[in-house]
C-alpha cells in the first residue's frame, strides 16, 4: 500500500486532466461544471470550472502555499498563504487545504498521514480487500485497500469536526504510466461526503495524462481584477 502511495504521488506530480465536478452544500446549494486541472511539481496547481454554457465560474491556483480562488461571475475572490485551508473549510467543513483535497481525489493520503503506521491490518475475503486502521493527531483513518492493485477503494476519516467518507470506483491506469505494463490505477469516480456539514463532492476524471512541459508562472499564480 505504501509503495503504491509513493508511486501514485510521483506519477501524479505533473499532470493535465479533464474533470467534472458536482458539489452539494448546505440548504440545497448545488454547483456543477466541467473543468481542467494542471498540476506541476511542488504542488503548483490550477483548476478552472465552466458551467454548461462554457462560462468560467470558478478559478483556483496554488503555488508555494499562496492560494487564490476567483468567482468571476460573482466578482468574489478568496486569497491566503495557507494553501487554501479556509476556503476548503468554508465549502466542505473539513480542516484540509486545497492540496490535501486534491491528493484525496487521486487516491493519495495527504502528507500528514504518509509516515503513519497501521495499528490494525486484516484481509476481508468476501470483498478481496485489506482494511487498515491508523491514527494521526485527532484523525482516525479507516482505509479499505484493493488486494490486487493496492489502490484505495474507500476511506473514512473521523475527527472531532465530524466524519468524512470517500468511495473510489471505475479504476483506470493513470498518468505517466498509462502505456506502461505497470501503473498505478486511479479511480475515475470519487464521491466525498461529510456527515456533520451535510455537504458532498463528486469528481469524475474524464482524462488524466502527463503534462508535457511546465506551464508559465502566471498560469498557477492568478491575479484578481
Amino acid at each position: 500500500f505504501w509503495e503504491d502511495q509513493k508511486e501514485r504521488t510521483e506519477e501524479a506530480s505533473q499532470i493535465s486532466a479533464k474533470v467534472r465536478v458536482s458539489y452539494q452544500g448546505r440548504g440545497g446549494k448545488k454547483i456543477s461544471g466541467n473543468g481542467r486541472l494542471v498540476l506541476q511539481p511542488d504542488q503548483k496547481l490550477r483548476l478552472e470550472l465552466r458551467d454548461p454554457l462554457g462560462r468560467i465560474h470558478y478559478l483556483a491556483a496554488l503555488t508555494d502555499g499562496h492560494f487564490v480562488a476567483h468567482y468571476p461571475r460573482q466578482k468574489l475572490a478568496y486569497i491566503d498563504d495557507k494553501a487554501g485551508g479556509a476556503d476548503v473549510r468554508a465549502f466542505l467543513g473539513i480542516a484540509f487545504n486545497f492540496s490535501d483535497l486534491h491528493s484525496l481525489m487521486l487516491g493519495s493520503l495527504p502528507g500528514r498521514f504518509a509516515k503513519a503506521t497501521f495499528e490494525t491490518w486484516h484481509f476481508d475475503k468476501p470483498t478481496h480487500t485489506y482494511r487498515g486502521l491508523l491514527t494521526v493527531g485527532d484523525y482516525r483513518v479507516l482505509a479499505t485497500v484493493d488486494a490486487g492493485s493496492a489502490a484505495l477503494r474507500a476511506l473514512e476519516l473521523s475527527s472531532k469536526a465530524g466524519k468524512i467518507t470517500l468511495d473510489y470506483s471505475a479504476f483506470e491506469p493513470c498518468c505517466h504510466g498509462i502505456t506502461a505494463s505497470h501503473s498505478v490505477r486511479v479511480a475515475q469516480v470519487v464521491d466525498l461526503k461529510l456527515d456533520r456539514a451535510r455537504t458532498s463532492l463528486s469528481i469524475e476524471w474524464e482524462k488524466i495524462g502527463p503534462l508535457d512541459k511546465a506551464r508559465p508562472a502566471e498560469v498557477v499564480r492568478l491575479r484578481v481584477p
